[in-house]
């Protein structure tokens, strides 16, 4: 595996800002030489997505950035969760940092100062609707102690953000079928890889048709009877298929409510469904069981099924001439650096992000606690390491190092309410944009502890020692 399949892409990357000196940023040039490997593969859209993300997520009046996929003699790179972020943030928020210390600013500060707000644009977004980066930036702050935290020897601080865009191919379908016991089976086209699927398409469905979540089963990727999907890819497991299920749940609501309304002498209008009862408004006693009209259905039109579909190009067409609510991330981070050996230590971590309205809350801190704790061993030590024609050297877990739980600390997630997104009852996809700010993050911290700016990944204590040695603090 670690020598045949796809791996995330190296990338080497160049940055300059103009700033005033009052911190307002004005101008910024970059370029972009991304690793394909020795295929195209993904390595132009990942390519793409790390050269627009080099413009930042900031007030940014005037940019040109020139990215660059090249083919290498190595094995080819293709999509790893945020691809291309990562590598942008790194470089993007490093810079930051050098630019504040340059102007003698608190890195906070100075990211605030040039935080965008609703109806502005930024690098590749010609409109924000709402804009969380600030208040992302500033509970972070607070959660980490910044400016009040007394930290040891050895010690320092930093802080990263972060911002993803959910537009990741075309749409995809669901189908909600309502059996004869009022259960319900739900088919959609996206793998389950521990998000929507197991947990938020229940819960949407079961918000529609007004019965618990025990009573729906979800149906991954049957190819005989699923509806077809681009493919669980680009944070839009939630904003896709979530809204299709929500779709076919309300295709289906609506079947029921025609059939009963019949039976209670009512409009189709003035029914509700209520554990499991399909009732008139304002007169509970005036019910029929939800199975009691599933079963009828077969007298009637066969099975009740609903079906829906999100066209993800019509939705983000939308987001672009609207406004786009795309979610922004703040990560902050201490650390300790050891002199000696260059280990990195991380002594605190919290993990600030606008994900919109959360679906399941438990899911989407589990997506950004395991995204996080990813970023963070490519942070800090996963590295494939190549010889002069391309054959890897490291392809064992015992040379390619993961990192263990004594290297990962607790990460404290809090979520931040109020900026709501393009998917079902406003939520933002979660899965991916915790993987971009961590490794800049740490970066930060390392160099508010020794000075020292680290420029090369990962993080390792022989990088590090190499970097404090060339300056002279090891």
């Amino acid at each position: 595996e670690t020598i045949s399949t796809t791996i995330r892409s190296g990338a080497r990357m160049y940055i300059k800002t103009a700033v005033k000196k009052d911190g307002t940023i004005v101008a910024r040039t970059g370029k972009v030489f991304y690793d394909a490997g020795g295929y195209s593969g993904f390595g132009v859209q990942a390519g793409g997505r790390c050269t627009n993300m080099l413009g930042g997520w900031y007030l940014m009046p005037n940019c040109h950035i020139e990215g660059y996929s090249v083919y290498t003699n190595k094995q080819v790179c293709g999509p790893v969760r945020g691809p291309g972020g990562p590598q942008a943030a790194f470089a993007v928020e490093s810079h930051m940092d050098s630019i504040a210390a340059k102007l003698g600013m608190d890195p906070v500060e100075f990211r605030l100062k040039n935080v965008p707000k609703p109806g502005d644009k930024i690098v590749g977004v010609p409109k924000l609707r709402d804009v969380s980066l600030g208040e992302t930036i500033r509970i972070a702050k607070e959660k980490i102690g910044w400016g009040k935290v007394k930290l040891e020897k050895n010690q320092g601080i930093g802080l990263a953000t972060g911002s993803w865009i959910e537009s990741a191919g075309p749409g995809g379908g669901a189908i909600v079928k309502v059996n004869e016991d009022g259960s319900v089976t739900v088919h959609i086209g996206k793998i389950d890889m521990g998000t929507i699927p197991g947990f938020g398409i229940p819960m949407i469905v079961a918000e529609e048709l007004g019965i618990p979540v025990s009573d729906i089963t979800v149906v991954n990727v049957d190819t005989d009877a699923s509806p077809w999907d681009a493919g669980t890819v680009g944070s839009r497991g939630i904003l896709v298929s979530g809204t299709a299920s929500r779709l076919a749940a309300i295709d289906a609501r609506n079947q029921l409510f025609k059939m009963a309304a019949r039976q209670l002498e009512a409009s189709p209008d003035d029914l509700e469904i209520v554990d499991k009862q399909i009732r008139v408004k304002g007169t509970p006693a005036k019910a029929m069981a939800l199975a009691t009209v599933a079963t009828n259905a077969h007298n009637v039109i066969g099975e009740v099924i609903g079906r829906g579909y999100c066209d993800n190009l019509e939705l983000m067409a939308e987001e672009k001439a609207h406004g786009s609510s795309q979610p922004f991330t703040a990560h902050a981070c201490i650390v300790e650096v050891s002199p000696d050996t260059g280990n990195v230590k991380i002594v605190k971590y919290v993990a600030v992000h606008d994900i919109g309205q959360p679906i399941h809350q438990a899911a989407v801190e589990g997506q950004i606690e395991g995204a996080t704790a990813m970023s963070i061993g490519q942070a800090l030590c996963e590295q494939v390491v190549f010889d002069n024609k391309g054959r890897t050297l490291n392809p064992s877990f015992v040379d390619y190092l993961m990192p263990t739980i004594n290297m990962m600390p607790r990460i404290e997630t809090t979520l931040v309410p109020g900026y709501p997104g393009a998917g079902p009852y406003g939520a933002k996809g979660a899965g991916e944009i915790a993987c971009v700010p961590p490794m800049a993050c740490i970066a930060n911290a390392i160099f508010n502890a020794t000075g020292v700016r680290i420029y090369k990944l990962p993080l390792s204590p022989e990088n590090v020692l190499r970097g404090l040695k060339a300056a002279g603090k090891a």
